[in-house]
Formats: C-alpha cells, structure tokens, sequence
C-alpha cells in the first residue's frame, strides 16, 4: 500500500506535537523536497533533547516509544513508514 506524501499543509498536526510510535513499531520519515525539523524530546511533556534538520534526500529512524515533533521548515514534501518488529 503506497504511503501518503505530506506537504507543509496536509502534516497532521498530531505529528507537529509531542507523540511517539508503540512498543515495537519504529518509523522512517523521509523527506523528498525541502526540510523539517526533527525534534527527539524528554518523554511528552519534558524538554528537547536534540533537534535535527532532515533536508531532501535525508530520512531519520524513529525508534520505538521514543518521544518525538517534526515541525515543516517551509515547503516541504515527507513520507513517513512504519516497521512493526514482533519481540
């Protein structure tokens, strides 16, 4: 099943704030034009721990229940894909 392509407009804001994946699932965002910020956080409320720009051509591993944002630095096409690993 072919994974939607987000925009500057269509991100869910959901994923502009404080979330993270399930136990087992880790997800992969790629960015195909333009960048976001990537934001890794101190569980849902705490503060950041470190924020990266991830630019076109670039894709950053999202490990599981690890509390994250990715905010749009303008315009900007991403796809995100998720892998569930059975324990």
């Amino acid at each position: 099943m072919e994974k939607p392509v987000w925009t500057q407009n269509s991100l869910p804001r959901a994923f502009q704030l404080a979330h993270n994946t399930k136990a087992g699932t880790w997800g992969v965002l790629s960015v195909t034009s333009g960048s976001v910020d990537f934001t890794f956080l101190d569980g849902k409320s705490g503060p950041a721990l470190h924020t990266y720009t991830i630019n076109a051509g670039e894709r950053c591993v999202i490990e599981p229940q690890q509390y994250h944002k990715v905010v749009p630095t303008g315009e900007v096409e991403c796809q995100l894909v998720f892998h569930r690993c059975e324990e």
